[in-house]
């Protein structure tokens, strides 16, 4: 059985060229799989992503307990996976956390849930991508 250590990852040369290229023609040469469900869009206008999936973060409705600790052991150039589960009563990450992913070096955050403080993550200028936006913060 393989473990993460010895995964060999995308190198950052073929991820700085992914980052050139359009989403689909990427999705063309995976065969038309692998794309995100078309509910999720960026946060803001003209964001962009590409990097290692870290791994999928599994939360349970309403709470990003471990979305907190998947930003802290993320390492540079990460790209966070989140399933929300397609929970609508709560966001699970706003601009503090979206603050403190991009500080520590995350790529960018996809969310399959809710996230709020919309002005404020389009100021952030960091890579989300979410299903929309709900002032509820997680409990």
């Amino acid at each position: 059985m393989e473990t993460m250590s010895t995964v060999q990852f995308v190198s950052n040369d073929l991820i700085d060229r992914a980052r050139k290229l359009n989403s689909t023609l990427l999705s063309d040469v995976m065969g038309c799989t692998g794309a995100m469900d078309h509910q999720i869009k960026p946060v803001a206008r003209g964001m962009n992503v590409a990097g290692t999936a870290f791994f999928t973060v599994s939360l349970r409705p309403g709470d990003n307990l471990f979305l907190h600790q998947a930003i802290y052991s993320a390492k540079e150039g990460d790209v966070l996976i989140v399933d929300g589960k397609d929970h609508k009563g709560h966001a699970y990450l706003g601009e503090l956390m979206a603050g403190a992913a991009k500080a520590v070096g995350i790529e960018g955050i996809v969310i399959d849930g809710l996230v709020r403080d919309k002005l404020a993550l389009e100021e952030l200028a960091f890579p989300i991508y979410s299903k929309g936006f709900m002032p509820n913060g997680p409990f």
